[in-house]
């Protein structure tokens, strides 16, 4: 099972090993979770270092595309086409569509927020593209059984802070303006929301263009990835969004290391909070019983 990694941070990817992993890259233009990149220029330098460092790196393109976008976004993909990406990622059919337009051979990869969750999309969109990221609210179970059904041609979460919540609007940003309070917001790795009748503080990111809220803990198969990888799961997606360096780094090397146990892991990490998010739990729950 391949093991899939998301960071801007040159600093974590020197703890790797070209080969031994893959890469994807968030570009920023149309685009949401990238805090440390902002520019195309920003980008372009960071996809070049890790190519220097040995790495192909696939690019993610992860926002939903509207009309007025269209033309820019066909300028930008021609330009990232240029850098000959291993593949993209993307959750607009519009990037998929431009880059079959313009003939690129590389692998395309359908990765949607939330919306992926059953054989039948999975069959059809499979005609159109090399493999599919299943959504994070899925459990363990479901997870396995579509990979069974699709041996290799599935990918799915493993390391990192799921997304519960994305919105355009600037959530944090009105909700200051209507208690009348001045704060600098954006792109901010160290805020938390929690809700009234809740009791968990969730991570909240807000960018210039939306807002990401995150589970409150972070997703940590120590005991699932072995099953995953017997359903013939093509590889897992590991993310240090909200991580610092030396805790994802340390997690990552318990998660694969076969004589760390997850109770010792907990024990060692005993500052963060590690689950499962959906393995074993529907999404469907009331506020009450998440709790």
């Amino acid at each position: 099972m391949i093991k899939i990694y998301h960071t801007e941070r040159i600093e974590v990817l020197k703890h790797f090993k070209p080969n031994d992993i893959e890469l994807v890259l968030t570009e920023p233009c149309f685009s949401y979770r990238h805090p440390m990149l902002q520019t195309k220029e920003a980008f372009v330098e960071h996809f070049n270092k890790a190519r220097g460092m040995g790495f192909d790196p696939y690019i993610q393109v992860n926002g939903y595309i509207e009309e007025q976008e269209l033309v820019d976004l066909r300028v930008w993909l021609k330009d990232l086409i240029q850098l000959n990406p291993k593949g993209f990622y993307f959750n607009d059919f519009a990037v998929q569509r431009y880059l079959k337009q313009k003939d690129y051979r590389g692998e395309l990869i359908y990765a949607p927020e939330t919306i992926l969750t059953n054989a039948l999309d999975i069959e059809l969109i499979l005609t159109q593209v090399d493999r599919v990221y299943l959504s994070k609210e899925l459990t363990l179970e479901e997870m396995m059984d579509l990979c069974k059904l699709f041996p290799n041609k599935i990918e799915a979460f493993g390391l990192g802070y799921p997304l519960m919540s994305f919105s355009r609007r600037p959530l944090v940003r009105s909700y200051l303006a209507e208690i009348e309070y001045e704060a600098d917001v954006l792109n901010r790795l160290d805020m938390t929301i929690k809700e009234a009748k809740r009791t968990q503080h969730f991570p909240i990111l807000e960018e210039k263009e939306g807002t990401s809220i995150f589970i409150d803990a972070i997703h940590y198969p120590k005991e699932e990835l072995h099953l995953l990888s017997d359903a013939l799961c093509y590889g897992v997606h590991l993310d240090d969004l909200l991580i610092e360096e030396d805790s994802f780094v340390n997690l990552n090397q318990a998660l694969f290391d076969e004589a760390k146990s997850l109770e010792l892991i907990r024990l060692d990490h005993s500052n963060h909070k590690l689950g499962q998010a959906y393995y074993y739990r529907k999404t469907n729950m009331s506020k009450e019983e998440g709790q």
